[in-house]
């Protein structure tokens, strides 16, 4: 599916000669330090990782654009696990090695459905330090940032900054739109809708630090409903002044402002329909936004998936995937606020992808959980990419249910019920996977995550658990591997201590390595640690009648792997 021209008049013939054509070669420079698989990640059952990160070696090599390839020994072993003995982990440190830890970061109020737009948006901090951190959230206007609120968050705790309404709507380029958030030492940051008490139409994303943002970011989405006013839509930031963003969008352009005309070349006008690329120059504290008019039935699972944005030189950006109100497959009446900070570190070869929705309604005959169906969709960075979806059947076979060959600008996606998934690619690829329409239990609505590597796995996550939802965290390690869930403090100033609950242990295929174990654990509300013996990934996701979230807990270098600070 190739870029629409949605003009208010037709296309003049003249474009601006200057305009960066989005075919160049821009590489990522991966910063993260790759390093051999460790003992627990191949299997060992010791308990948790100790204060010192033990059961990691470093190898020294050093990662290339879009994650490291896989040897015969597994993917490299992962990622930022910072505890009581790491207090002293400084800003300048944790930007060397990108992780979703960090000290600065983006925030953008992304609206809503336009009957529940009000519920309250905002920003959870979680400190996973010993010690306190000040953290500061400003607005961008006019004349620059000003500081909205200043908070001291202490040691293993949580903070919740609300910086009332910010929401632009429409394609455009909008001054007022971006909130900024610094810290004094590292921390965590998911931006939620809603953030705090009740609201209507739930979504949630980690943020990305500024250090883990890229010069070149494939993209998954989702699309606008044909005769429903709810659009599918890009977010752009970007970091330094004198920033560049060329946009080669595989989705049609709604209302396209006239200015917007000499940025705009046309690669190609005999395509069907005409393929464009849109380069602007972006500010910081400016918002990018593109929203994408509704296709065909034929293209139900492209959407915005397939894009590219890019920007050149040091000028690192980042891009939200959104949705006002999505349904997936297709509208049935009902929708959700969908919201997703996309991540070019997140690109891999091996994913596991879980199932969403698992809940006590419609049981099977042994007493499983009925599970909804989860949506798996996966967009190719390499021409001729080859990927392989896969599981374990009840005799630990290896069942391959699906393959495709694709291309950048052919995103794929599957829908399972039955399976946690594997998935496998011979080129880097993007993967995310999307809560659908409920058709079980009533449960849940459109929700998006991007899925991270298993070479980007980590053995700590924080997460918060919010309040009117049935949560569950998704645990995915090596079989027999270790897992430690522990409630750290409560919300809203109720510190009844709380215990997660295993629900299931489900085992899924994997490359060459052993199976991989999916565990469901029910949590209540809270924010928790979770701990494992080897990498591991952790979805938290949430749902409630007709409504639910879910995001990725996090990602990044082992400090076990890096040596102490300083």
């Amino acid at each position: 599916m190739r870029g629409h021209l949605h003009f208010g008049a037709p296309l003049l013939a003249s474009v601006a000669s200057w305009v960066i054509a989005p075919g160049c070669s821009l590489n990522i420079v991966d910063t993260l330090v790759g390093s051999s698989a460790d003992a627990a990640a191949d299997g060992a059952t010791e308990g948790p990782l100790g204060e010192d990160g033990d059961n990691f070696e470093d190898s020294g090599e050093d990662g290339d654009s879009f994650g490291d390839e896989q040897g015969e020994e597994g993917p490299s072993s992962p990622l930022f696990d910072v505890g009581e003995a790491a207090s002293s982990i400084s800003c300048e440190f944790a930007a060397q090695f990108p992780s979703h830890i960090g000290c600065e970061f983006y925030g953008v109020d992304l609206d809503g459905p336009g009957l529940f737009e009000k519920d309250p948006f905002g920003f959870v901090v979680i400190n996973p330090l010993s010690g306190p951190v000040e953290v500061t959230l400003e607005r961008h206007g006019e004349r620059g940032w000003t500081i909205v609120e200043s908070r001291m968050v202490a040691g293993s705790d949580e903070a919740v900054l609300l910086p009332g309404d910010s929401e632009v709507h429409g394609t455009g380029l909008h001054e007022h739109a971006t909130l900024r958030m610094t810290a004094t030492a590292p921390v965590i940051v998911i931006q939620a809708s809603p953030a705090t008490g009740a609201g209507y139409s739930a979504s949630a994303t980690m943020l990305q630090p500024t250090a883990a943002w890229s010069t070149r970011n494939p993209v998954a989405g989702w699309r606008t409903h044909p005769g429903v006013g709810e659009p599918s839509f890009l977010a752009v930031v970007a970091q330094s002044s004198g920033t560049s963003v060329a946009v080669t969008p595989m989705f049609g352009i709604a209302n396209i402002p006239p200015s917007w005309e000499p940025f705009i070349e046309i690669i190609d006008e005999d395509a069907e329909p005409v393929q464009i690329a849109v380069t602007l120059p972006v500010e910081p504290g400016q918002l990018l936004r593109l929203d994408a008019t509704a296709i065909d039935a034929a293209e139900v699972d492209h959407g915005t998936s397939g894009t590219m944005v890019e920007s050149g030189q040091e000028h690192l950006t980042s891009v939200f995937s959104a949705h006002t109100c999505a349904a997936i497959p297709d509208y049935e009446g009902s929708c959700g606020h969908m919201q997703e900070q996309l991540s070019a570190q997140l690109i891999g070869t091996q994913f596991v992808g879980p199932r969403l929705v698992a809940a006590n309604v419609g049981l099977g005959p042994n007493g499983e959980l009925g599970h909804e169906r989860t949506m798996i969709q996966v967009a190719a960075t390499e021409p001729n990419t080859e990927v392989v979806f896969s599981y374990l059947d009840a005799q630990d076979a290896v069942v391959e249910l699906d393959s495709v060959i694709m291309d950048p600008d052919e995103p794929f996606a599957i829908y399972e019920y039955d399976h946690e998934l594997s998935v496998s690619a011979d080129r880097p690829i993007l993967a995310a996977a999307y809560m659908t329409n409920a058709q079980l239990t009533g449960l849940g609505s459109a929700s998006m995550v991007q899925l991270a590597p298993v070479d980007q796995w980590t053995g700590s996550h924080w997460v918060w658990v919010p309040q009117g939802f049935e949560t569950h965290l998704l645990v995915t390690a090596k079989a027999g591997a270790a897992v430690e869930v522990e409630w750290l403090t409560g919300l809203e100033e109720d510190n009844t201590p709380q215990s997660a609950v295993l629900l299931e242990d489900n085992e899924t295929a994997a490359d060459g390595a052993g199976p991989w174990s999916v565990r469901r654990y029910a949590v209540p509300p809270g924010i928790y640690r979770v701990e494992t013996s080897g990498r591991a990934s952790v979805v938290v996701s949430g749902w409630a009648p007709g409504d639910g979230f879910a995001y990725l807990a996090g990602w990044g270098p082992s400090l076990a792997d890096l040596g102490p600070a300083g």
